[in-house]
């Protein structure tokens, strides 16, 4: 269960790599929560998807960002950009999606008290593999975790891999369902604190993993 004091918002926000990946992952999800009359916020550096997400009716900011190469400075400048879009919005909950918005969206969040939730959908080539990358964001990941509400994962294995690398306490870990479970699922994600509704989420769209981490 997610606690959130920002009582009375409608307001979600999706913080993803890119436009292309909310329209082709993230759709129905985006349109299920516009039909219950949320705000909707998504959240990506720009590109020709962008106009897809503004047509559908959600509040498009972009942001800039690589999520493959580390820029400290660059990096700095997209914590700041997602900290002044969480303090102006105030959105009830917040969906980070691959490493970088994990990463910076979380500490903004974490420092607004604004609940968030990490989304993994795979180990990704920062975790993965032998890149000098994996240490820095691998410290800068674990600190940033301590301000997530959850951290969702599709697998067993790949929560595990977190757990057991020291990056993530067991206690925010939470497995969904499978993707061929997700086709006929709902979950429920409680945002306590009365007028906040109880969000129903399809899980297929919030945790398809063919965008790389």
């Amino acid at each position: 269960m997610i606690h959130s004091s920002h009582v009375g918002t409608r307001t979600i926000a999706f913080v993803s790599n890119n436009c292309w990946s909310l329209i082709n992952f993230r759709k129905e999800l985006l349109q299920y929560f516009l039909d219950q009359g949320y705000r909707v916020l998504a959240i990506a550096p720009d590109d020709e998807y962008a106009s897809g997400i503004r047509s559908m009716g959600c509040i498009f900011y972009p942001v800039h960002f690589r999520n493959s190469a580390i820029s400290p400075v660059k990096d700095i400048l997209l914590y700041f950009s997602l900290l002044e879009i969480y303090r102006k919005e105030k959105p009830a909950i917040i969906f980070h999606y691959v490493i970088k918005p994990c990463i910076y969206g979380t500490m903004a969040a974490g420092k607004l008290n604004i609940p968030s939730v990490s989304v993994i959908t795979g180990l990704g080539y920062v975790f993965s593999g032998g890149n000098w990358l994996r240490y820095p964001v691998r410290f800068l990941f674990k600190r940033a975790m301590v301000h997530a509400k959850q951290v969702w994962f599709l697998n067993h294995e790949n929560a595990e891999y977190f757990e057991q690398q020291g990056l993530i306490s067991n206690d925010k870990i939470k497995i969904l369902p499978g993707e061929g479970m997700a086709r006929r699922s709902r979950r429920r994600v409680l945002l306590h604190g009365p007028p906040l509704p109880v969000l129903r989420l399809p899980i297929q769209p919030l945790l398809h993993g063919d965008e790389a981490e």
